[in-house]
């Protein structure tokens, strides 16, 4: 009786353990997937703003030339 308490006893503590691997690999993959999701995310702000500089840019370049044709049409009256 006493032999099978002690294996029942190691049953359990070693299916204990192997889950807690499991729960410890599964939150590690997780970890390391949020991770990477956080890093995708920063990198494609950066392209983002970027690429809105870029677009700023050219709005203020097609202001600047519509002031200037404005006021060449207002200096030609």
């Amino acid at each position: 009786m006493r032999n099978i308490i002690l294996a029942t006893a190691f049953v359990l503590t070693v299916s204990g353990t192997a889950q807690a691997n499991i729960i410890v690999d599964e939150f590690t993959k997780t970890k390391l997937d949020f991770d990477q999701k956080m890093e995708e995310g920063r990198e494609q702000l950066s392209r983002n703003k970027e690429e809105l500089k870029g677009y700023f840019i050219k709005i203020k370049g097609f202001v600047i030339n519509a002031v200037d044709k404005i006021e060449g049409l207002n200096n030609e009256q």
